[in-house]
């Protein structure tokens, strides 16, 4: 029992006393001259609660399902447990009249399209995605008129005008020294929040604050890897050459469009030109996902800090037991910012 998590802990403890109390609500059901089985009733409601403990912790465990997965396997896991609830129900109180399924082939309706839906949208990659609207780009270029494209290239010359690199590089071997800060404060909640819990004599709040406690680590854990992720973007050389030099080559590729009179060398300007555009596209993407990771961590390190604060004025254990849900809001969040950093690492922004 001592190498296991807190949160198996305290699924264990969770289901010990289930086990006992609704033993000793059969033990009463049956020594008593009630002419009925009620114990089972509360058996059921509170059944369902230990099934959702134990499918959350296996959630958390997926480190390796993307967030959409996630969701459907959230999705898929509240409807075996609620379906099964309700067909314990009918069996027990209406064995003749099986209602349950109707219930159950509605939801299954909505949960087969919810498994379409993530392979239909999953079959392509961030970066199949970006290269595909690259050539659709591409075609689109090549199948208009010759008098339509200068106007055409004009607008977007105005619309796609480079813009100054806005987000901060750092060279190898030097760390961000603001996201190091919000890192530092994380593990400085978390060493705080560990130490009140070691100091509640409480077994009830201990075991919840015990939870509270691996979500806590969850957290520190995601915005360490997203301090490394965000770090490995800014002091990569090849991505720093890029937003230098993409700029600088899509105006030379405009002028150059403007004087050239020959219809082969336009084209090729124009194709050449358009993948500059797509990649300094990328460029701005990545850097837009890695402002955003930052604003996620954080909104993460405030969470913690408002946890902390509930800890500390003492406030009950059950009000502090509501931040499991705020837990698995901020989980989600982080696992689909990871999501997109994963998605534009296999964007590759080779040059024309």
């Amino acid at each position: 029992m001592e190498n296991l998590s807190p949160k198996w802990r305290g699924f264990l403890q969770h289901f010990g006393t289930y086990i006992i109390v609704i033993g000793a609500l059969a033990m009463i059901n049956l020594f008593t001259d009630s002419g009925e089985f009620w114990f089972q009733w509360p058996a059921l409601g509170w059944g369902v609660a230990i099934a959702f403990h134990l499918w959350g912790i296996l959630l958390a465990s997926m480190k390796n399902v993307s967030g959409k997965w996630h969701k459907f396997l959230g999705h898929f896991g509240s409807y075996v447990i609620i379906i099964s609830m309700l067909a314990l129900i009918n069996l027990f109180s209406e064995p003749n009249n099986l209602w349950f399924q109707f219930p159950a082939v509605g939801w299954g309706a909505a949960l087969v399209l919810h498994f379409f839906g993530l392979l239909l949208d999953g079959g392509k990659t961030g970066a199949e995605q970006l290269v595909q609207d690259r050539k659709d780009d591409l075609e689109q270029k090549q199948d208009e008129p010759a008098a339509q494209t200068e106007p055409a290239t004009r607008k977007r010359q105005e619309k796609m005008r480079p813009r100054p690199v806005e987000y901060p590089l750092i060279n190898k071997g030097q760390t961000n020294p603001v996201i190091h800060a919000h890192l530092d404060k994380a593990l400085a909640y978390q060493a705080q929040i560990e130490g009140l819990i070691k100091a509640t004599t409480t077994p009830n709040a201990r075991t919840r604050l015990q939870e509270l406690a691996a979500q806590v680590h969850e957290w520190v854990e995601a915005i360490e890897d997203l301090v490394q992720r965000i770090e490995g973007f800014q002091q990569n050389n090849l991505i720093r050459q890029d937003l230098e030099t993409v700029p600088q080559a899509i105006a030379k590729l405009e002028t150059q469009l403007k004087q050239e009179t020959d219809t082969d060398v336009r084209n090729q300007l124009e194709r050449t030109l358009t993948n500059r555009r797509n990649q300094l596209a990328s460029l701005e993407r990545l850097q837009n996902t890695m402002k955003r990771a930052e604003i996620q961590i954080e909104s993460t390190l405030s969470a913690l800090g408002t946890i902390y604060s509930q800890l500390l004025t003492g406030e009950s254990t059950d009000h502090v037991a509501d931040y499991s849900r705020l837990s698995s809001e901020v989980d989600e969040e982080v696992r689909l910012l990871q999501d997109r950093l994963e998605a534009l690492e296999e964007v590759k922004l080779g040059r024309a």
